[in-house]
């Protein structure tokens, strides 16, 4: 299981794309993925590759981006316009160059 130890800082670096709502189910799943996918590879082949659990890491970026792109709520755009229109107040030229 040493091989697992080179995937986990993997999960860990995407969990942060994950909402922090979801960040410690998902981590904890893909944990479990990886361990068991580690088992089922000793099981059936006689050794885990890291290739294999990096291969199957893959499918967490995905997962995380799709995790993301699924919490959009509009109190984000919202927010995101109450920081707009303070740069506005704040430094107008500023706002000019970046939206032209």
């Amino acid at each position: 299981m040493n091989e697992l130890r080179g995937v986990f800082p993997i999960i860990a670096a995407l969990a942060v794309v994950v909402p922090a709502a979801s960040r410690d189910a998902w981590i904890a799943q893909w944990r479990a993925e990886l361990w068991h996918y580690a088992q089922w590879l000793e099981r059936e082949r006689g050794r885990a590759s890291v290739l294999n659990l990096l291969a199957r890491a893959s499918g967490a970026v995905p997962h995380a981006v799709t995790l993301r792109f699924l919490h959009w709520r509009p109190r984000m755009l919202a927010q995101d316009l109450k920081f707009a229109w303070r740069m506005l107040v704040r430094r107008p030229a500023f706002t000019l160059v970046a939206v032209l």
